[in-house]
């Protein structure tokens, strides 16, 4: 019985070194080295790199600024290890500007990219133009051009309003749209394309 009892003393006494000792380590780290995140590499930019936590959609997303070291190699694909701070700013994507370290843990981590995350981090509005072919009482005619590699998303929805006399205008607030041109004038509402892209 007497063994049994030091034998139990001895497994507190040593977890309790252990959680002391977690503790002081904590403590003696650098505040940006106390917290580590797994994440696979989706794209590398000039000064940071888009990565994520959650391969299957774009929750996971975060964009991490380089270490000291600066980018030592990194591609998509990798699996790192992230050591930080513990915050992450709650913007879309999550943001970790500076990182105490960043350490590639595979050079190709098992776990495949969504392609939701892929068109996310490699599509851009930017590359889709669209050019009004034809439009009538009727309907539009339009070219869409997307020079993306990855498609980019769009609906193929949109709505054509029609220009008629306001006559309640009384020139307060809510009618008038920009300033009176030869086409549009205070009292009318203007005429609008919408297509949502």
């Amino acid at each position: 019985m007497k063994k049994v009892r030091n034998v139990i003393v001895a497994i507190i006494v040593l977890l309790i070194i252990i959680i002391i000792g977690k503790i002081l380590y904590n403590k003696m780290q650098p505040e940006n080295m106390r917290v580590k995140m797994k994440a696979v590499i989706v794209k590398v930019n000039e000064n940071s790199m888009l990565v994520t936590t959650d391969t299957k959609n774009t929750n996971g997303l975060m964009n991490i600024g380089f270490a000291d070291d600066g980018n030592i190699g990194y591609k998509q694909g990798q699996e790192i290890l992230i050591y930080y701070n513990g915050m992450i700013d709650s913007m879309f994507p999550g943001l970790i500007g500076k990182p105490g370290k960043i350490k590639i843990k595979k050079e190709k981590s098992n776990i495949e990219i969504a392609e939701s995350i892929l068109r996310y981090a490699y599509s851009s509005i930017n590359n889709v133009s669209i050019e009004i072919s034809e439009l009538t009482n009727k309907g539009i005619t339009l070219k869409i051009t997307d020079t993306n590699e990855l498609k980019f998303v769009f609906a193929n929805s949109y709505k054509i309003e029609k220009e008629i006399k306001n006559p309640n205008y009384t020139g307060g607030s809510g009618y008038k749209i920009g300033e009176d041109t030869t086409n549009s004038t205070a009292a009318y509402v203007r005429t609008r394309i919408r297509i949502y892209i």
